[in-house]
């Protein structure tokens, strides 16, 4: 492929939870105006004149039909240009001319040209096949492409089919009706067998094999977004194998099927109970790329989403930590790990979640942490504190949720102050939690030394629902002073 082609994992990865389409769309039209001032060094400032390209194609077909195979290859080679997929807006004169058959015949028909020209062809069509609109796909694909890809797969011949994976890379990403028909004609099974199993032997040279596996593993990640019951168990045993002989060609990408396939209740029993899949994902947390952090994270908040208790099998300081991630994504995969954990932790009766909370640095408050970070934060303790019973709440005061809360209500947003005044005066509203050691009244107590009051002071109360609040609140901190006394005399203190 030509030298500015994309590999898929170079999609950042905010791009992944959108619409496969579209995603690829956005992303590819962003790059060639990004890079078009950069093609143009590469090229010269002189862009052909579509008239020239079309002359340029009619040259093409002339050497072909003369079966001259020296100046069909140059003429391949030097108008090269005029198969570049930066060309705004399509070359319509590509559609009118016999080059579209001229291509497929050279890759995938009977001629006597030499490998060479196959494999120069080949390569035209996988660069087309990355042009954001899938003008040019269609065309192919009404060609039969796929039966042409599908025939060489069936060839076993490995170098012919190294290259036409760059077509299915394309394909698969952009085009829907591909991934459909791939999957209704070469199941993900065949594929497997194909490029792990029986059909690649070891005659086939190492280098050879690991281009090909690392290809077929991008392809099935691509594949992982269609899956579904019927053929996830095919991925997973896949991933099964590759940790079996220790290869992981790219991880990042067989985090991302794992991720795509842990949906069935089946598939999250085996990951959850294979200690090399846990070792896997906690390996993967501590990591420094973010593409592998997110569908680690993901996986393990599917397992937690369906009852798993993941507390006893993934490192919970670690997933803490994330809290610090640079990523918004990350943060509020962390933030909803930890919230999931402290509503189980009810159940439990298991409040080390809480504890971690309690005793997370409070320097991360400080004005240097993350805005979004803070915000997701305050918002998970104000849905906790806002949604429990009576004795779960009194036993989230017991583990210092003031003190957590207190940084918030300096907050910029008065939506979260809001959260927070409507968090203290359903606090206030319960019975005063008497610390046993030094009998005070712990939520006062946590409010006071956090400088409460001064907070209070600070606030926009030129905003009538803090006001309201704010009121409110006082008015119950002032009548808890009464009931503090009422329950040190039921304790007998």
């Amino acid at each position: 492929m030509t030298k500015w082609s994309i590999t898929r994992m170079d999609v950042n990865y905010k791009f992944f939870d959108q619409a496969k389409n579209s995603r690829a769309k956005e992303f590819y039209h962003s790059l060639i105006y990004d890079n078009e001032h950069q093609l143009r060094k590469e090229y010269g400032e002189v862009v052909p004149e579509s008239e020239n390209i079309s002359l340029q194609y009619q040259q093409i077909a002339e050497y072909f039909h003369k079966c001259n195979e020296t100046l069909l290859l140059d003429s391949l080679d030097r108008y090269s240009i005029c198969f570049d997929l930066y060309q705004i807006p399509i070359n319509e004169s590509f559609f009118d001319n016999e080059i579209p058959n001229i291509l497929m015949t050279l890759a995938f028909g009977q001629h006597d040209y030499s490998i060479v020209l196959t494999k120069k062809a080949v390569e035209i069509i996988a660069h087309y096949s990355e042009y954001p609109d899938d003008s040019y796909i269609q065309i192919f694909y009404k060609l039969d492409i796929l039966s042409a890809i599908i025939n060489v797969f069936n060839s076993l011949c490995f170098p012919y089919i190294s290259h036409c994976f760059d077509i299915i890379l394309n394909y698969c990403w952009v085009c829907d009706q591909f991934c459909l028909k791939f999957y209704e004609f070469f199941p993900i099974s065949s594929l497997i067998d194909l490029i792990w199993h029986n059909k690649m032997s070891e005659d086939v040279p190492f280098e050879l094999r690991k281009k090909i596996r690392d290809k077929a593993m991008k392809t099935l990640y691509t594949l992982s977004f269609m899956t579904d019951e019927s053929n996830s168990s095919s991925f997973f045993d896949l991933l099964c194998y590759c940790i079996d002989i220790n290869e992981f060609i790219n991880l990042i990408h067989y985090l991302w099927i794992l991720k795509n396939i842990c949906e069935s209740p089946q598939i999250l029993d085996k990951v959850y109970n294979s200690q090399k899949f846990v070792d896997i994902l906690n390996k993967s947390l501590i990591s420094e790329q973010l593409v592998r952090i997110l569908p680690t994270i993901e996986i393990i908040n599917n397992l937690l989403e369906n009852n798993y208790d993941c507390s006893s099998k993934f490192h919970m300081m670690t997933i803490m930590n994330l809290l610090n991630n640079d990523d918004p994504k990350i943060v509020q995969h962390a933030v909803f790990f930890i919230r999931k954990n402290i509503e189980k932790c009810f159940l439990s009766g298991d409040f080390r979640m809480l504890d971690y909370m309690a005793n997370f640095n409070s320097a991360y408050f400080s004005e240097n942490s993350g805005f979004y970070t803070q915000l997701e934060i305050a918002k998970c303790l104000i849905f906790l504190t806002l949604n429990q019973d009576s004795n779960n709440l009194r036993n989230m005061i017991k583990k210092g949720v003031v003190k957590m809360l207190m940084p918030f209500l300096s907050s910029d947003d008065n939506e979260i102050v809001k959260g927070v005044l409507k968090a203290f005066v359903t606090i206030w509203r319960q019975k005063p939690v008497i610390d046993e050691n030094n009998h005070n009244d712990v939520a006062k107590s946590e409010f006071l030394t956090e400088n409460g009051n001064l907070a209070l002071e600070q606030l926009d109360y030129s905003n009538k629902d803090i006001y309201d609040l704010t009121q409110v609140f006082i008015e119950l901190y002032e009548e808890s002073e009464n009931l503090q006394e009422q329950e040190m005399e039921k304790l007998g203190i």
